[in-house]
């Protein structure tokens, strides 16, 4: 099994800490269901279709650092 079969086989924000332990750097895209993003905004935001998420983190020592996008079609609720 390669590195990308393993990471797309995880939940959509899972990823694998001994192969990032291992690579020191981890790279995975991602096609998020509407319902599974949804809960990380809460009442922010609607998602209108599922969203594309790319990320690479970077093992630096003993933290981690995370860089990526999402993508997708979203309605921004008003707070006023």
């Amino acid at each position: 099994m390669t590195l990308s079969d393993e990471v797309n086989r995880m939940m959509p924000l899972e990823f694998d800490l001994a192969r990032l332990s291992e690579e020191g750097e981890l790279s995975f895209e991602r096609s998020i269901e509407t319902p599974v993003f949804q809960a990380f905004l809460e009442d922010l935001a609607i998602i209108k279709v599922p969203s594309t998420l790319k990320m690479t983190v970077h093992r630096q020592g003993e933290r981690a650092q995370f860089q990526g996008t999402a993508e997708g079609e979203w309605e921004f609720t008003c707070v006023r």
